[in-house]
Order: C-alpha cells, then sequence, then structure tokens
C-alpha cells in the first residue's frame, strides 16, 4: 500500500484538513448515487425483473443498475447520477518514496509514514476522546441527555490506522459523560 485515498462527505473536511499526511487536491463534480431513494431502487429491480432478470442474478451495485436501466430506456445517466454534492479528495503517501516507487523510477519502497495502530488509538484517545467525552457531558448537562443514566454504552474496536488517524468501531465499552472516557 503506497497511497491512501478518500473523499470527504461535504465539501472540503475540518478533520482530513487537520491531518498533515493528508493533502487536498480537489472536488468532485457532484455524481453519484447518494441521492437515490431505496425505494426508487425497489422499482429499478422490479423492472429488472420483468425486462431483464439476467441482469439481476450477479450481485450489481446500486450505479451499475441504473446505468443499465438509463441505458435501456435511453435516459441521460449523467442527468440521473447528478446530485451536486462536492466532495474533497484527499491523498496521502504511505512512505517517503512512494511517489517514486508507483512511477517505477525506485523498486524498492519503504512504507515509512505509517504509525502502528496501538500508537494512533492512544493519540486519538488523548486529542480526541476524552474532549468529545467533554463535550457530550456539557451537552447533556444542558438537557440535552441522549440517556438516562450518567453514563453512555460505548462499543468499540480498532479496526485500522491510516495516517495517525483510527478507524474505530464501537462495539463496548462504557463512555461516562461525568468523570471523562473509559475504554476497555
Amino acid at each position: 500500500l503506497a497511497l491512501i485515498t478518500t473523499t470527504s462527505i461535504h465539501g472540503k473536511s475540518i478533520q482530513y484538513d487537520r491531518l498533515k499526511q493528508l493533502k487536498f487536491i480537489g472536488y468532485t463534480k457532484g455524481f453519484g448515487t447518494s441521492h437515490i431513494s431505496a425505494s426508487f431502487m425497489d422499482k429499478v429491480r422490479e423492472y429488472l425483473k420483468v425486462n431483464n432478470p439476467e441482469v439481476l442474478t450477479r450481485k450489481q451495485s446500486k450505479w451499475q443498475l441504473l446505468k443499465f436501466v438509463a441505458q435501456k430506456l435511453n435516459i441521460d445517466s449523467s442527468q440521473l447520477f447528478y446530485h451536486g454534492d462536492q466532495r474533497g479528495i484527499y491523498y496521502g503517501w504511505t512512505g517517503t518514496n512512494a511517489n517514486e516507487f508507483l512511477l517505477k523510477t525506485k523498486m524498492n519502497f519503504v512504507q515509512d509514514k505509517l504509525q502502528s495502530v496501538e500508537s494512533t488509538a492512544s493519540f486519538w484517545k488523548q486529542r480526541w476522546a476524552k474532549q468529545r467525552a467533554t463535550h457530550l457531558n456539557k451537552i447533556g448537562s444542558a438537557g440535552c441527555n441522549f440517556s438516562e443514566a450518567s453514563s453512555v454504552n460505548v462499543q468499540y474496536k480498532v479496526v485500522g490506522t491510516v495516517f495517525g488517524t483510527v478507524n474505530f468501531i464501537f462495539i463496548s465499552g462504557k463512555l461516562n459523560t461525568k468523570t471523562g472516557i473509559g475504554f476497555k
């Protein structure tokens, strides 16, 4: 893994902009399928069952199914897929010579920019989790309680790391909104 790319949800990302390892390179043009409802996709599948059942015999993405139906019905798919929500595009090298390695000007790749999951998790807990718990406590004390109890059940597991940030899936543990944060 020499290069990582990602996109933000809406425009530029404050979180990604704070990561020195990720560089902003521009915006998407605002195409996708996020604006297509599940009920519309149900109707697309019903249409395909009747008119082209062979298409449904293999796994297809929402984009692929819509593109196929648009072609069959002679619909301009660019109008179908355009939602206008531009996303920020970011990239980051995982090694100091990653660019040269991918361009095949260097044959040996040194992956020296990634941190361990443990060090990333430790940084994340200190820098962001405690601050978030304090913020949630303030929200809770302002009458916007998300739980009647003094703590919120939070389940988590470190599932990966990218450039000093941690991707967490919350699966167990407890976040105490009065005293800070508690992790197993």
